[in-house]
């Protein structure tokens, strides 16, 4: 009888002390985490505040100079860019070569989450038409600025930039050619 009692209570004791092993171990991990995230919200505080004031203007001006401040001159070519609600079409301009990628810049804008689809569409002489899509999502992130980008070489043809959301969806976007070289 006193055995079972004694393998009982080892058995308990066994499992408290890896309890309290692994309460230990997350806590350690947690605090680390938590760390290394605050000291990367310090280090991009200030664009952070660039991309909040971004967002609360939705304006296309304000886009173009964000990109200015955050990129070197000269390797961004303006292809399109507008500032609408709901899906949109714009046509792209003639790039400089295969050599670079599309680089679409957005902020949204929603009331509430909803579905939204950025897509790469080629349009042939017969009426037919190519698209590819660059992201999808369940909703805009609030103060954020977004780039979404895909090599030239994989869809030369691309000649329009199709956007897909609710019509509550308030979207300003740049869209440019990055220049590899």
């Amino acid at each position: 009888m006193r055995r079972c009692y004694l393998k009982h209570y080892s058995k308990s004791l066994f499992f408290l002390a890896t309890l309290s092993t692994a309460m230990l171990i997350s806590g350690c991990t947690g605090s680390t985490n938590a760390t290394d995230t605050s000291q990367d919200e310090l280090s991009n505080s200030s664009n952070r505040k660039t991309a909040d004031n971004t967002s609360e203007v939705l304006s296309v001006e304000a886009l173009e100079e964000f990109l200015e401040k955050n990129h070197e001159s000269g390797l961004l070519k303006v292809i399109a860019k507008g500032s609408f609600a709901g899906d949109k079409h714009l046509n792209l301009e003639a790039t400089s070569g295969k050599s670079g990628s599309y680089s679409i810049t957005y902020t949204c804008k929603q009331n509430k989450p909803s579905n939204m689809s950025i897509w790469l569409k080629a349009d042939k002489s017969d009426h037919t038409s190519q698209m590819r899509r660059l992201m999808e999502t369940e909703g805009c992130r609030p103060g954020s600025i977004e780039t979404v980008s895909l090599p030239i070489s994989e869809f030369p043809q691309a000649n329009q930039v199709l956007f897909i959301a609710e019509p509550d969806t308030k979207i300003t976007t740049l869209i440019h050619e990055t220049k590899l070289d």
